[in-house]
């Protein structure tokens, strides 16, 4: 039976191209997803000319694409540039002016990266959203509360008739089968903090 279709949401960085490495070499059928969240011709002058200086964001989506290209599997840009400049960049700014201190990585963790990546993903076929952050996930078995760890097979066997799964989606009322996002065994690389607040 084939392995279920997998979007890797992709920055250009090491950890989710080795995550995209990873699950294509096992298997899975990948494909490769990144935000443009800035408009790069608007950073075309000045000291951004021939890529000196250039914002590591103006720069994702084409170093992804190149790291898909490598790997032989395909890429898909996301544009989300007018979204992202409503909903993150204009907040940050009015928060800033009143003195708050804004966080503009909660918006745009649960509203543009598992958000609009997800919906995006959906659309073109994958069944589940991958990263590279540095978490330890798995499930817990509900009677004897053990925490088994492997991400990968916590995704896949999702569609395999888990206790507390209906068509592979958890049921509301069953506790037999949970998924468990924890902090990372390395804690100075543990990114949970960036994915808490997701369901």
């Amino acid at each position: 039976m084939p392995k279920p279709k997998v979007a890797v949401a992709m920055s250009g960085g090491v950890d989710s191209s080795v995550a995209c490495l990873i699950l294509a070499e096992q298997g899975f059928n990948v494909f490769g997803l990144t935000m443009q969240v800035l408009d790069t011709r608007s950073y075309t002058g000045g000291s951004f000319a021939a890529g000196q200086g250039l914002s590591p964001a103006l720069t994702t989506a084409e170093d992804a694409g190149k790291i898909c290209r490598e790997l032989g599997v395909p890429h898909y840009t996301v544009d989300l540039v007018e979204e992202f400049e409503a909903e993150v960049i204009a907040p940050f700014i009015e928060n800033y002016r009143q003195g708050k201190t804004p966080n503009p990585c909660l918006i745009c963790n649960t509203r543009f990266k598992f958000g609009q990546l997800l919906d995006k993903a959906r659309k073109l076929g994958a069944r589940y959203l991958a990263t590279g952050h540095y978490v330890q996930a798995g499930r817990i078995l509900g009677e004897t509360g053990e925490f088994v760890e492997n991400h990968v097979l916590a995704a896949g066997n999702l569609n395999q008739g888990c206790p507390g799964m209906a068509n592979g989606l958890p049921r509301e009322d069953e506790t037999a089968f949970r998924l468990l996002l924890a902090r990372g065994k390395d804690s100075g690389k543990d990114q949970s903090y960036a994915l808490y607040g997701l369901n």
